[in-house]
């Protein structure tokens, strides 16, 4: 119990004395994060685009196709 009370009775050391924080390199740091974050979150959102956008260009092909189909059998009749 003793030794405890001399553990927390123990004198501070001066903020001098504490390692020297560059906050601006973690400010650079956690934007770089945030920033990354949101490439990943917008590469994803592109992605996604695209693929909707091929899969609405493969459909157009398709209905192309059908029509020229179509259009071939009437003019063969």
């Amino acid at each position: 119990m003793c030794r405890i009370r001399q553990e927390a009775e123990l004198p501070v050391p001066p903020p001098a004395a504490a390692p020297l924080i560059d906050h601006d390199a973690t400010e650079k740091t956690r934007r770089a994060l945030k920033d990354s974050r949101a490439t990943t979150e917008e590469r994803k959102k592109k992605k996604k685009k695209k693929k909707k956008k091929k899969k609405k260009k493969k459909k157009k092909e398709e209905e192309k196709k059908k029509k020229k189909k179509k259009k071939k059998e009437n003019l063969s009749r």
